[in-house]
């Protein structure tokens, strides 16, 4: 999860097995809008040791979390991942009641 400030501030959702190098990819792609990433959080990796179970868990914790985000507050996706004006802290929380989807040890 990845929170950028600028004219529009917004959370990204989303999940991906390259880590770092993903984020600063999004860090790349958002500093041509004039954003700047200001948060970040990431989940431990899942028990799941083969890859497309455990890419669909992701997955399944990701649409559960946007699913809660987007009913909670009646937010809208800027894009698929992108939801503007929330608040990070509480995005977080949200996903973190979905872990279990995503078979995350110690969430």
């Amino acid at each position: 999860m990845l929170s950028f400030l600028g004219f529009s501030p917004y959370v990204k959702i989303g999940h991906t097995t390259r880590g770092m190098i993903r984020v600063g990819e999004h860090e790349g792609i958002a500093s041509v809008h004039m954003y700047v990433l200001y948060d970040a959080w990431m989940s431990p990796p899942s028990e799941l040791t083969e890859k497309k179970p455990a890419k669909a868990a992701a997955a399944r914790w990701e649409n559960a979390a946007r699913r809660e985000v987007e009913s909670q507050r009646a937010s809208f996706r800027m894009r698929d991942e992108c939801f503007p004006g929330l608040d990070f802290t509480d995005t977080v929380r949200t996903a973190l009641k979905h872990a279990h989807l995503a078979r995350i040890p110690g969430l």
